[in-house]
């Protein structure tokens, strides 16, 4: 947990060998959530220190419901674990908020 990136050792790069060399990865597209109008479910875990645990409170969608789930980025994941029943009241939640 307290390692450094360049602590560990390299192992699968295939994905940000293809992902960073589209330019959307990086893309900022907050300005662009701001014209969503659909309901959208923002889901973070309040252990994910990929994206930051406050990285959600950067996004702002106008119709957005905000879920934090006791998770990290991957592990442990929403859709393993508990994972899921977290995942599923988060999901029930959204769509009674709004009405699906």
């Amino acid at each position: 947990m307290n390692a450094r990136a360049s602590d560990l050792p390299r192992g699968n790069t295939g994905f940000e060998s293809v992902a960073f060399g589209i330019g959307d990865h990086c893309k900022d597209f907050l300005k662009e959530s701001l014209n969503m109008r659909m309901s959208v479910l923002f889901f973070y875990g309040k252990r994910d220190w990929m994206v930051g645990p406050n990285h959600y409170a950067q996004v702002y969608f106008p119709n957005m419901v905000v879920r934090e789930m006791n998770m990290g980025h991957l592990s442990p994941s929403p859709f393993i674990g508990d994972g899921p029943n977290e995942l599923a009241r988060a999901l029930r939640h959204f769509m009674k908020t709004s009405g699906l």
